[in-house]
């Protein structure tokens, strides 16, 4: 199965060749109007639905869907099957999905889409943070080989911080732009798994009670130069 988010030219099919008509069959119909467009025709036969929605919630949609073809020039022709969903917390977005599988149900369609969104956002974590994509290996093996490796070192950063939170609190950083509902995000995770570390290395001998924290000047100098490079 291929889903696409990006949105095609949908077409009719094509009306069958009268007999005995020369010249080459047409392979796509009339272009059909824009979705944006069906989604203000208040005549069209809504169908509400349940479906989990993004951040897992459960929330009821409307939408309509149909089968055309998805043609661009030099192609063959792809029968797609569309759905065009309103949000009603939402009503002046429209989402548009699309799918090759034209026998999916909407439902799944709807599900894949928005389970991708934790794999795109691990990706884009990933290179954010830890450099995937960003190689400069001049061997295809030796990218083959260090992208597995940064892969499972988010996964491994992702156990570590569930397993630190158990005796520490994780504190997700604040943004007056961005409200991140107690989400942490990787960054998040990285300076919290640091923190908790340098905390452990740097600050074990200092008492709780004392006005000052005793370092020595080689783990001053130490954790002097790891905040300049994390910074």
């Amino acid at each position: 199965m291929l889903v696409v988010k990006k949105e095609p030219h949908p077409y009719e099919f094509p009306e069958p060749t009268p007999k005995g008509k020369r010249g080459r069959k047409r392979v796509k119909g009339k272009r059909i109007c824009s979705f944006k467009d069906l989604a203000q025709d208040a005549s069209q036969h809504w169908i509400e639905a349940d479906v989990k929605w993004y951040g897992g919630q459960l929330l009821r949609i409307r939408y309509l869907t149909g089968v055309h073809l998805w043609y661009k020039a030099g192609e063959k022709p792809l029968p797609i099957r569309w759905v065009v969903v309103i949000n009603p917390n939402q009503p002046d977005r429209t989402d548009v999905f699309f799918s090759t599988d034209t026998n999916l149900l909407v439902t799944d369609i709807i599900r894949c889409f928005v389970l991708r969104w934790n794999i795109e956002v691990t990706f884009e974590e990933v290179r954010e943070h830890l450099g995937v994509e960003t190689q400069r290996q001049w061997s295809d093996k030796a990218i083959g080989r260090t992208t597995p490796v940064l892969m499972g070192l988010y996964s491994l950063a992702c156990v570590i911080a569930k397993e630190m939170r158990q005796s520490t609190l994780l504190q997700p950083a604040l943004t007056s732009w961005y409200d991140k509902k107690d989400q942490a995000t990787f960054s998040d995770v990285i300076a919290f798994i640091r923190r908790t570390i340098w905390a452990e290395k740097y600050f074990s001998n200092s008492s709780m009670s004392d006005d000052f924290i005793k370092l020595t000047p080689n783990d001053a100098d130490t954790l002097i130069n790891q905040l300049a490079m994390a910074a």
